[in-house]
């Protein structure tokens, strides 16, 4: 669960920063929670979860949730069946990551749970098929190989190298990404059309991959970003900017007027 959520708080300050109380809230309540089942689901086979890492968890939940929802996250800090703090929350600091985030770790845990839903999902599609065919044979016995009440085994194979074709792709997609402002499309279209990429066939295979490395490639932005985010914010709020949308909301209205006169 922690790999899973190490990027919750980072993302949560920049969202703050930035009077994004919405999606503060995703990253804050509705993140951490996914986290949260996820590490549940993984060890629930295999005692259940740690209660201390349980406990960690809401400590840090609470203090996430504290600039929305106050009153909840008071509770769950003062209440001396959870976590029993004698001061207020609101006297605590902010989470911060402790440790440098190991993305390898985090698709690692992406890369096992869609694969776990594949097997899952085949494994109930097999399932459906052996229904309908017993349901055509009306009695009949129904030969197949498959049978779901004997244990199961799957055999999964990792490559060690991408093949040429997204090893092309991924090439193209770092030569056009900016730290700042992320995947440029545009230039990303011109490098794989240079490269024979795009066009008939090519399109089913690139451009899915392409949106796969396009959301790898999005990470939580610094503090330092979310500073600059919230001065740009401001100079739009400044009073000449004001004055401008007055200026142009008067002229609208004035011109509507006079439509509606004539």
């Amino acid at each position: 669960m922690r790999a899973s959520s190490a990027n919750v708080p980072a993302a949560a300050d920049s969202s703050l920063r930035r009077t994004l109380y919405k999606e503060a809230l995703k990253h804050g309540f509705y993140t951490t929670l996914a986290a949260r089942d996820a590490y549940r689901d993984a060890t629930a086979q295999e005692g259940g979860m740690h209660a201390d890492l349980v406990l960690l968890f809401i400590r840090v939940q609470a203090l996430l949730i504290t600039p929305i929802a106050p009153h909840v996250a008071e509770e769950l800090w003062t209440s001396p069946d959870i976590l029993g703090e004698r001061t207020s929350i609101q006297l605590a600091h902010f989470p911060k990551i402790s440790a440098p985030v190991d993305h390898a770790c985090l698709d690692s845990g992406v890369y096992v749970r869609a694969t776990l839903k594949s097997i899952r999902d085949a494994d109930l599609g097999f399932v459906k098929r052996l229904a309908k065919a017993k349901a055509k044979a009306k009695g009949k016995p129904v030969v197949t190989g498959y049978d779901p009440s004997k244990p199961k085994g799957v055999n999964v194979y990792i490559s060690q190298s991408l093949p040429k074709w997204q090893q092309t792709v991924v090439e193209v997609v770092k030569e056009t990404y900016d730290p700042v402002t992320g995947v440029n499309d545009a230039k990303v279209l011109e490098g794989l059309g240079a490269a024979g990429m795009i066009g008939g066939k090519e399109n089913v295979r690139t451009m899915p991959f392409v949106a796969v490395l396009k959301v790898r490639s999005s990470l939580p932005r610094s503090s330092n970003q979310a500073d600059a985010d919230v001065r740009r914010t401001r100079s739009l709020n400044s009073e000449p900017s004001l004055r401008s949308i007055k200026r142009r909301r008067t002229t609208r209205r004035s011109s509507s007027r006079r439509r509606f006169r004539i």
